[in-house]
């Protein structure tokens, strides 16, 4: 069975196979049986936060002490250091030029050619993000209290966050629906973006109201 029981995100590879994150390792299905991977495998932590997919059939394993990538033989780990701290890996997911882009921390980072780079947004060093994701078309990164930030067409858009009544402030997840629809889970209920803007989501108003939004 699961390497550990507690579960936090699952996905899918390119053979059909599930991978499940844990608080002690993660695990493959394969349909039949279950095969565990942990620091004794090459890990960088068991602390796995969460588990995707590339269009490489890579798996990559967000943990509280770097990002490791399971190339089908092995785990190659990388590590994020600023401010002297090393910093937990809140999203990472591959692009088509074979880099890698990650958030961790409230930093962006990209790896190529197995070397950690510092990314800046526009060449701002003050922004903080707290939320990262991408489709094939576009990048959305959030920043803390800043905005949206948008990258088409090899260009960085600057997305304000909407003026209400409370301080819109920050994203706390970006999900990527199947009807192709990009919402944002805030500390003001749900979003989508449309038309390079951020507008509220037509969920019911039960749903946009309750702020445990992270559980939906």
């Amino acid at each position: 069975g699961l390497v550990q029981s507690q579960a936090n995100s699952i996905c899918r590879d390119n053979m059909g196979h599930l991978w499940v994150s844990t608080m002690g390792g993660v695990s493959c299905y394969d349909g039949k049986n279950f095969k565990n991977y942990t620091t004794n495998n090459g890990l960088i932590s068991n602390i796995a936060y969460s588990v995707s997919c590339d269009s490489f059939n890579n798996i990559l394993i967000c943990t509280d002490k770097g990002l490791s990538v399971f190339n089908g033989r092995k785990f190659i780990s990388y590590t994020f250091n600023y401010n002297k701290k090393n910093h937990r890996v809140l999203n990472a997911f591959s692009t088509a030029s074979h880099e890698y882009m990650v958030l961790a921390g409230s930093r962006l980072f990209t790896i190529k050619n197995n070397v950690v780079e510092p990314y800046l947004v526009n060449n701002d060093t003050t922004l903080q993000f707290t939320a990262l994701a991408s489709n094939n078309a576009s990048i959305f990164a959030a920043a803390y209290k800043k905005g949206l930030f948008v990258y088409e067409n090899h260009n960085w858009l600057e997305v304000a966050y909407p003026k209400v009544k409370e301080e819109f402030c920050f994203v706390r997840k970006i999900d990527m629906a199947k009807n192709k629809s990009t919402y944002f889970l805030t500390n003001d209920g749900i979003y989508e973006y449309k038309f390079n803007d951020l507008a509220r989501s037509n969920f019911p108003k039960e749903i946009q109201e309750r702020n445990d939004i992270g559980c939906i």
